[in-house]
């Protein structure tokens, strides 16, 4: 049911969409992000207005977030911001929201030595956080000043890292980034459930600067686009833009490497369940594979064992030599549980692996500004001494 409601909302919003669109449900959709917007501004007004207070946790606070609902790529980029932290020696934890998470309490997902819990209890994003940074440590809770001053008592954590957190009033900060999407508009996007914004565009204001992803995928002018907002054009450094660079392919159930180069000219199957599957297709392309079918599900998507049985007949009927899927599909899909299905238990070998495709963010103009930023918040709280 999930999933066929995605698939409408997606045919009436989205920037793909195929024909014309149907104009009763789009203005029903316009009207609830009216009441949406209503319920976001008056938040924002209590907060200004100091009705709504925020929390302080004893450490320098950075958050990462965005205006849209997801697909920026705040994962990889927190997974960035908290190995260069680390390289310098800064104790860092990351808090997150745990979005899709089984378990209601807050949780510790990792002390700094991998994954405590299972992914279905603390979500897809906060236990590839605790796979990809070890030597982190990882809390999950909507309660981020309790937590948060619980890693900062217990793990002498003098830098949190609060995930998809830019609407996150409740905490105080000395670092807010606002991720945006090279590939996506921005200014004329609606306001959810009409389009994927969270708030007003105008909301960037609040930002301490603009990090812009994907700019080698997109044939828009976004620099121009961000550049006319007068919101962007008051923060204190230019936006910092980065790309994904794609790593390796490694099989989910073996884990066998393979490198970038397998992928040329072989049929595959693409299968996501992520904010911007389109991008992810792209670079599957852009690596030389022939993308045959794709199977797109809604962002964070707890895999069964019909939706890969799905994958595994189309892989058949048109030939796939393997499913490609992204890392974080790879958590969902081994939470699952379902190796039969994966070739897990295909001694014929006539089933086609699932394969993950290992990204690394990397910024590519801006990187100096970004950490002048940042470097000037840590010395404010006495973390590093000013030069």
């Amino acid at each position: 049911m999930k999933k066929r409601l995605f698939r409408a909302w997606e045919k009436i919003i989205g920037e793909e969409r195929d024909g014309i669109v149907p104009l009763l449900p789009l203005a029903l959709l316009i009207l609830l992000s009216w009441v949406y917007g209503l319920c976001v501004r008056a938040r924002l007004w209590m907060h200004r207005r100091g009705l709504l207070r925020a929390g302080r946790i004893d450490a320098v606070v950075m958050s990462v977030g965005n205006l849209t609902l997801g697909g920026t790529g705040k994962t990889p980029f927190v997974i960035y911001l908290a190995r260069r932290l680390r390289e310098r020696g800064i104790p860092v934890a990351i808090i997150a929201q745990g979005y899709g998470r089984k378990a209601a309490a807050g949780l510790l997902v990792s002390e700094g030595g991998g994954p405590l819990v299972s992914a279905e209890e603390v979500g897809d994003e906060a236990y590839l956080f605790a796979e990809r940074l070890p030597d982190i440590p990882v809390l999950v809770s909507r309660d981020r000043v309790r937590v948060g001053t619980l890693a900062v008592s217990r793990f002498g954590s003098r830098v949190i890292i609060l995930d998809d957190a830019f609407q996150c009033l409740g905490v105080r900060r000395e670092v807010d980034l606002v991720l945006v999407d090279a590939t996506r508009r921005l200014r004329t996007d609606r306001l959810f459930p009409a389009g994927y914004l969270r708030e007003p565009a105008g909301g960037i204001a609040r930002a301490s600067a603009v990090v812009v992803t994907r700019v080698d995928e997109s044939d828009r002018d976004w620099e121009k686009e961000l550049v006319s907002m007068d919101a962007v054009r008051t923060l204190p450094i230019d936006p910092v833009e980065c790309r994904f660079r794609p790593m390796w392919l490694f099989q989910l159930l073996a884990g066998e490497r393979r490198s970038l180069e397998w992928l040329r000219g072989r049929p595959v199957i693409a299968l996501s369940g992520i904010g911007n599957p389109a991008s992810f297709e792209r670079t599957l392309c852009g690596l030389g594979a022939e993308v045959v079918s794709s199977l797109r599900y809604p962002d964070h998507w707890w895999y069964r064992a019909r939706d890969l049985e799905e994958a595994q007949q189309r892989a058949a009927a048109a030939g796939a030599q393997a499913v490609i899927t992204t890392e974080k599909d790879a958590v969902r899909i081994a939470a699952a549980g379902i190796d039969d299905v994966m070739g897990g238990r295909d001694p014929a070998g006539t089933k086609a692996p699932v394969l993950v495709l290992v990204v690394e963010l990397e910024v590519a103009r801006g990187e100096e500004g970004l950490w002048g930023l940042i470097d000037g918040a840590l010395a404010d709280r006495g973390v590093l001494v000013k030069a």
